[in-house]
């Protein structure tokens, strides 16, 4: 399994545009497979990794 993880600066036109890409409303926001997961908030580790897992299971349940 292979995660890559990007952090983009909202202080740059590219971070910006990802950000309203997202349809983002406030930071920290926190995006993964290009869904909008995470808003105004950090989860805790333990909900960050299982949400993670709990994609991985549905991306590769037929494989």
């Amino acid at each position: 399994m292979t995660i890559s993880v990007y952090q983009w600066n909202i202080r740059t036109r590219k971070g910006v545009q990802r950000f309203l890409a997202l349809k983002a409303k406030s930071l920290p926001s926190i995006a993964l497979d290009d869904e909008l997961v995470y808003e105004s908030l950090i989860p805790m580790q333990e909900e960050l990794i299982a949400e993670i897992q709990r994609r991985y299971i549905v991306k590769n349940q037929n494989h």
